[in-house]
């Protein structure tokens, strides 16, 4: 280890004006050379200090409005000078593990921290030092609506974000906002394995310990939950007396069940976890209507199997209202009838109801995220 002594003139006058910047005067020093110890618990102190990780400027963007129902398949041509081909040809896209809680639709104010750690960095380092600090990384969904809302900072940097992914020609990709000298671009950037980050990037990230603000909570007539689903219905006997109070002899053997058009084919019938939208349109609705809102929002209806699985968990919510299926039905007396959640009184139910009726404004939805 080298010597103070071996440092140069030039350093010396550098580390004497460092130091009468930060406060240290020459009553300090003085006692610092008639006492060992002092300044043996300075050096302490700062060999400490430089141990510590380098800190990230972190800038703040509060309540900035978010557009959940973007898609990557949206035409960006308006928003951007430039869009990558690739938000068309990408398949596949996925939120980061830490974003898929995330199951909002609508326009939501959202506080926002731009990152900035100045250092090379891989995508890895970079989402553990996000964690670090109670953030997670901005989806697309997200990075659009920021630039919306400030489009002149990606002049100045490129700003990444890394909450949502996707896989085009065979490689693995983010989005990000830049600037070419004369153009904004909204692009992709490959994030492949050991991928790093130059000092001069931005990462978008959003503070997990803080939800987004809805926009009028109270009256947006929906409830959010994550359930698992089986796609594995029980027999009849055991929804009829055990899963449900009762059942009707519609979801017996007796009876085909098959997907409503809107779902035919697009239901991916893997057991696992499912983000469920149970909404209210606080008037009447024909099914077509219903449909069509779930299709524009990012959403599907629901099969009577998923209906049956979500009220396995939240069996006392359709005590409450009725919860419509509308993603599957069987036919009876030439017409289609749909599952129906109900239970108004002390049983619950599992019911049904003709699909081309006209739903009461009571009535619930429930769809699924696509």
């Amino acid at each position: 280890m080298a010597r103070l002594s071996d440092i140069t003139m030039g350093e010396a006058r550098e580390l004497d004006r460092v130091l009468s910047k930060s406060g240290l005067t020459a009553e300090h020093a003085r006692a610092i050379i008639r006492n060992n110890d002092l300044g043996r618990i300075m050096v302490k102190a700062l060999m400490a200090e430089i141990k510590k990780p380098d800190e990230p400027t972190i800038t703040s963007y509060p309540d900035v409005p978010v557009d959940y129902s973007i898609r990557s398949s949206d035409d960006f041509s308006k928003e951007f000078d430039w869009v990558s081909d690739g938000y068309r040809e990408a398949r596949d896209w996925q939120r980061h593990e830490s974003c898929r809680y995330l199951h909002f639709i609508g326009k939501r104010d959202v506080a926002f921290e731009l990152v900035h750690y100045n250092k090379i960095m891989t995508t890895e380092q970079v989402l553990d030092a996000l964690e670090a600090k109670g953030l997670r990384p901005a989806t697309l969904e997200e990075i659009v609506s920021f630039a919306r809302i400030h489009p002149e900072l990606q002049k100045e940097f490129p700003i990444v974000g890394l909450g949502s992914s996707c896989r085009c020609r065979g490689h693995h990709f983010v989005p990000y906002l830049d600037w070419d000298g004369t153009e904004r671009c909204l692009d992709l950037h490959d994030d492949g394995p050991g991928r790093e980050w130059r000092e001069f990037y931005r990462f978008l990230a959003v503070c997990k310990s803080v939800p987004a603000k809805a926009e009028k909570p109270e009256e947006a007539g929906e409830q959010h939950f994550t359930v698992r689903i089986s796609y594995e219905l029980p027999p009849f006997a055991e929804l009829n007396g055990t899963v449900f109070d009762w059942a009707s002899d519609l979801f017996s053997d007796t009876y085909t069940w098959e997907e409503h058009e809107s779902v035919r084919g697009r239901v991916d019938r893997t057991p696992g976890e499912r983000s469920f939208l149970v909404k209210h349109f606080k008037r009447e609705m024909h099914s077509d209507e219903v449909i069509a809102w779930a299709d524009k929002n990012g959403y599907r209806v629901a099969t009577h199997e998923e209906a049956v699985d979500f009220a396995k968990l939240h069996p006392n919510l359709q005590r409450q209202f009725s919860i419509v299926a509308l993603g599957s039905f069987a036919v009876y007396d030439g017409r289609r009838y749909v599952a129906v959640l109900g239970g108004g009184g002390a049983e619950r139910g599992l019911d049904f109801d003709w699909f081309g009726g006209r739903w009461s404004a009571h009535c619930r939805f429930l769809l699924v995220r696509k």
